[in-house]
């Protein structure tokens, strides 16, 4: 088990219970408005529910919900890191769930930050609406999506399946809060947008999803679908 996740299970209390951490980061150059840091977080709230809908279907799991909370905010380059809860109904699908992950250490270290990641530059592309997607945002989307269905088994057709099933008819409102997400990294024209699956200072540094300056520039401002 890494040092970031941890498993919380006592049968006299009824809780099983898996949580992690993962980090997002904005690597500009200047600190980022408190107002900026505000949309962001709100942004957040409103797309981390899709998480554990995505890791259920992904890994064919039973999760009974998920909860997150901020274990810590750093001004400047901004940096948030995220705890992440899955709740179960009992110890063996809390078991099933760890036999999962345990099978794939890479995927164990990447699993939150994986979603997040996937919701994220799915929503961007689909923020497009009509308009021709800018090969950007493509390259971004096609690439996460490539990774989390070479760790998860699945064909990349099947792993974005899953997405399209998770988010349902609150296609909008998941991208919506993408290029919310990203946005503050669109201040600085040499910002990065990342999300690595833990917090580990060794492998944080080695983002799941890293949309480089020219895909955050990529990703658009308004949403255009109805």
């Amino acid at each position: 088990m890494s040092a970031t996740d941890v498993i919380l299970s006592d049968a006299s209390e009824g809780i099983y219970v898996y949580q992690t951490s993962f980090r997002i980061s904005y690597t500009n150059r200047e600190p980022v408005p408190v107002q900026e840091v505000i949309k962001s977080l709100q942004a957040l709230q409103g797309i981390l529910p899709k998480v554990p809908d995505l890791i259920e279907g992904w890994l064919d799991v039973k999760i009974s919900h998920g909860e997150f909370f901020i274990e810590s905010l750093e001004t400047g380059s901004l940096i948030e890191d995220i705890l992440m809860k899955l709740y179960f109904a009992n110890q063996e699908e809390l078991d099933a769930f760890m036999a999962k992950i345990r099978s794939n250490p890479m995927l164990r270290n990447s699993l939150a930050g994986l979603a997040l990641g996937v919701l994220v530059t799915w929503g961007a592309m689909t923020a497009l609406g009509s308009k021709t997607p800018a090969n950007q945002v493509t390259i971004a989307n096609s690439t996460i999506i490539n990774v989390g269905a070479q760790q998860t088994g699945l064909t990349p057709e099947a792993f974005e399946a899953v997405v399209r099933q998770a988010v349902g008819d609150q296609k909008k409102k998941v991208a919506e809060n993408a290029v919310k997400l990203v946005h503050p990294a669109k201040a600085d024209p040499q910002a990065e947008f990342q999300i690595s699956g833990t917090t580990e200072p060794q492998k944080a540094d080695q983002p799941v999803l890293r949309m480089t300056p020219e895909q955050v520039a990529a990703v658009p401002v308004d949403v255009n679908i109805q």
